[in-house]
């Protein structure tokens, strides 16, 4: 099958059966898989250790790492977006790495931010998005 460009809400995506090289579009749908996988273009990369908004538009979460480091149990890391929280992990040691990478990207609506609660010691969390 010939790739074909469609749009999904105004996001380019293409068409192609499985083993085809796939086009560089946002959205890719393998229709023998009956899957879609989320590409971004470009993403942004940032590491943050306290509250901080990391965007304040709109965007996707593509990967998150979080590094616990002498914190105290119960200690928590929260990914908000317009103050509603989307994301929480909350430590059960003390010392404690955590990635996580959702299968699609992470849609956030109004911004990107990240809330850390903790007793002692650090917490380092970089996260990827758009």
């Amino acid at each position: 099958m010939a790739d074909r460009v469609r749009h999904l809400d105004g996001i380019p995506f293409s068409i192609h059966d499985k083993g085809e090289t796939p086009p560089r579009f946002v959205h890719d749908v393998h229709v023998s898989s009956g899957r879609i996988d989320t590409v971004p273009t470009s993403a942004s990369v940032v590491e943050v250790t306290g509250d901080t908004t990391v965007k304040s538009s709109s965007g996707k979460v593509y990967g998150l790492h979080i590094c616990f480091d002498g914190v105290t149990v119960g200690d928590k890391v929260e990914l908000k977006d317009d103050g509603s929280v989307r994301f929480t992990f909350v430590a059960d040691a003390t010392d404690q790495s955590y990635p996580f990478t959702p299968c699609v990207g992470m849609p956030f609506d109004t911004d990107i931010s990240v809330a850390i609660t903790k007793t002692s010691g650090s917490v380092y969390v970089t996260l990827v998005y758009s």
